[in-house]
């Protein structure tokens, strides 16, 4: 019997199924195979079948974004069936997504005998693991005894924030590192400080988040120039006469 316990390990409150849950990764594609049959076990082509995912996790299989495919199962040796792909594409969030393959007119049919009647339909659920990246929101220039706050956002795969989420940052001239947390909105802020004596130049600002059981970690570095502010003092002003005229005139320029 296969081990029982939450669909969703992450959510402790998800439904307590006995399966083995599958982990696919974001771009990955699966297959369905199947064949109908009715109570007599006899090749059963009348009626399509669909392919459907959860996608919003509110356990119902409703609407056309949650349908991929619908067609009636096709005779091939004597059996009625049907063969589907689904491909986990980069706008679907890492998370646990219920799958179901069923009669598009389900509430026709049954199964069991007529005093126990169970729904039809063949369930699954899915674990997709996700990607993350590094959005910057400010690249500022960094100027030399001064305090600059960098932000950045944290986002999966599908341009959601991943909140709350500790990411790692390490300044490539001094080695200097520290932990910032994520926001809600995926935001984190380093208050960036820049000694008076620090080298000028071109140097590197490395950020790291390790992930989670549903996301995949992920490693990224901006470029960053430390400058230095300059100042232009006016220490005497000469006025000079260019030349004078011989005709008695005042002098002109």
């Amino acid at each position: 019997m296969p081990p029982c316990g939450q669909v969703d390990p992450t959510d402790p409150q998800s439904p307590i199924r006995c399966e083995i849950v599958p982990e696919m990764n974001t771009g990955e594609t699966f297959g369905v195979r199947g064949v109908v049959t009715n109570r007599t076990n006899e090749a059963w082509d009348q009626d399509p079948i669909a392919l459907q995912v959860d996608i919003d996790g509110n356990g119902q299989f409703l609407g056309s974004q949650e349908t991929a495919f619908t067609q009636r199962p096709i005779m091939k040796d004597g059996e009625a069936t049907f063969e589907y792909n689904w491909s986990w594409y980069s706008q679907y969030a890492a998370g646990t997504y219920g799958v179901r393959v069923d009669f598009t007119n389900n509430a026709y049919y049954f199964t069991g005998n007529s005093t126990n009647l169970a729904k039809t339909g063949a369930y699954i659920n899915v674990s997709v693991v996700g990607t993350t990246q590094f959005q910057m929101t400010s690249v500022p220039r960094l100027y030399r005894n001064t305090t600059t706050v960098i932000e950045a956002r944290l986002l999966d795969n599908s341009l959601q924030p991943i909140r709350q989420a500790p990411v790692t940052w390490t300044w490539s001239y001094d080695g200097r590192s520290g932990t910032n947390y994520t926001d809600d909105l995926g935001t984190f802020a380093i208050p960036f400080e820049i000694n008076p004596e620090d080298a000028l130049g071109n140097y590197s600002l490395q950020f790291e988040y390790e992930g989670n059981r549903l996301r995949k970690g992920n490693v990224d570095s901006q470029s960053v120039w430390v400058v230095s502010r300059t100042y232009v003092s006016v220490i005497h002003l000469m006025k000079t006469l260019d030349s004078l005229v011989t005709d008695g005139t005042s002098p002109h320029r």
